[in-house]
């Protein structure tokens, strides 16, 4: 790193010399992960439309996840913290170049690979961004993550703008095979940046959790209990990781229902595969700008100024106003608009918010319990919430699910607020 990219870094986001390298190496690598994910996800939500019944795909992916915890809790059981990276990543590497022959051989996707293709989407995504939480969590202490994690956040966001404005400027009739070997470039890119910041020193600012300094000090050297059990045991004896067990399930009830109205919408309004992937990847790209918007100058100030507990609350009280709109005018426009407002603050201030939960918690927490709630609960509450806006369709004919998301969002939002003063209390001032 130059001297001028130094100092550059130390003006633009204002941290001390020692913290940027940690800041840099976390940036780069957030960037090239999130740009691999944007990569292949609107190929995902076009090959949805094409399955059709989504709910099933939840499930899939579900229960893959639950195949999946126990194989990522005994990797954690036997590799560092620096060897857990470039196998994980590497492994999915191996599936998108088999996805990118399969695609040579069948121009056009038979059901049976579009599925396939959506569940290990699904499944990457959450693992392959578990993984950097994980680590930064362990990195950064509570007083670093409010500072900036926002910043961090960005990068991500930067990267999956580059790579959706790629894609919503990809014709995929020519194939997508092209997409799909570009991730694997991108995910091995992520893997250096892994590694460059994990030669790294870690730095702490004063006034944080001993609990947190004390392991993030030596992490490799702090045990953690083997198995799966153990992450079920440590979430549910834990009333803290019980609360962000129930803030996450509430929130994927309301984002599900907005992500599933709109493949409903596409599916009946947009008939061309085509035009219906470019429409995400433009909606992709318009969801960045507003979240690089948030993370570059709302983010850190607003979580300082309003405070975590309340910044919890700010998407709960968002979208209930979002389904009232929808639930009045529901037009594909307005649901659009809804998904990308949607996404917005949830990249943009509730991802780097919800991040900021787990630095106080132990390093077992940090990882194990957090994989478990950030891999299988996360897809266990997209499925709960596919099959009860279903549900909620089916028995409520003729009126709009929209309206019964309102008092959900208003539960999330109370949630919100005690979850974020229960991390003030563990924070000691």
């Amino acid at each position: 790193m130059t001297r001028n990219t130094l100092a550059w870094l130390r003006g633009a986001i204002n941290v001390e010399a020692s913290d940027v390298p940690n800041l840099f190496w976390s940036f780069l690598w957030f960037f090239f992960v999130l740009a691999a994910f944007y990569t292949v996800r609107p190929m995902r939500e076009t090959y949805a439309t094409r399955v059709g019944d989504v709910q099933q795909l939840f499930l899939a992916t579900f229960i893959c996840m639950l195949l999946a915890s126990p194989v990522y809790n005994a990797l954690l059981d036997r590799v560092s913290r620096a060897k857990l990276i470039p196998i994980a990543y590497r492994f999915f590497s191996l599936w998108l170049i088999g996805f990118a022959i399969a695609s040579i051989v069948f121009p056009e996707p038979p059901f049976a690979f579009c599925a396939i293709f959506f569940v290990w989407v699904s499944v990457f995504n959450l693992f392959v961004v578990t993984i950097f939480w994980s680590v930064l969590s362990d990195r950064y202490s509570s007083a670093q993550g409010k500072k900036f994690f926002g910043a961090i956040a960005a990068g991500g966001s930067l990267g999956a703008l580059a790579a959706s404005l790629l894609v919503s400027n990809f014709d995929s009739r020519s194939g997508n095979w092209l997409l799909l070997l570009l991730t694997v470039v991108l995910l091995e890119l992520a893997i250096w940046c892994a590694y460059r910041l994990e030669q790294s020193p870690t730095t702490f600012e004063t006034g944080d959790t001993p609990v947190a300094l004390l392991e993030q000090d030596q992490p490799d050297q702090v045990a953690m209990e083997p198995g799966i059990l153990s992450s079920f045991v440590s979430v549910f004896q834990s009333p803290y990781l019980l609360g962000i067990v129930g803030f996450l399930l509430l929130g994927k009830w309301c984002a599900t229902s907005v992500y599933l109205e709109q493949v409903d919408m596409v599916k009946q309004q947009v008939s061309d595969a085509a035009e219906r992937q470019q429409m995400f990847a433009r909606e992709n790209w318009l969801v960045q700008i507003g979240t690089l918007i948030f993370q570059l100058g709302l983010t850190r100030p607003l979580i300082r100024w309003i405070e975590l507990p309340l910044t919890l609350a700010v998407l709960p009280l968002t979208l209930a106003i979002g389904f009232f709109w929808v639930a009045t005018w529901p037009t594909l426009n307005g649901i659009f608009a809804l998904q990308i407002g949607q996404r917005v603050l949830t990249y943009g201030l509730m991802g780097p918010a919800r991040e900021i939960l787990f630095t106080v918690a132990t390093r077992e927490e940090k990882y194990k319990s957090k994989g478990l709630i950030d891999t299988a609960i996360f897809r266990a509450g997209d499925t709960l919430s596919a099959y009860l806006h279903t549900a909620m369709k089916s028995n409520l004919p003729g009126q709009n699910p929209s309206w019964w998301m309102i008092p959900i969002c208003v539960i999330w939002g109370i949630l919100g607020l005690c979850i974020g003063g229960a991390q003030r209390r563990r924070t000691v001032p």
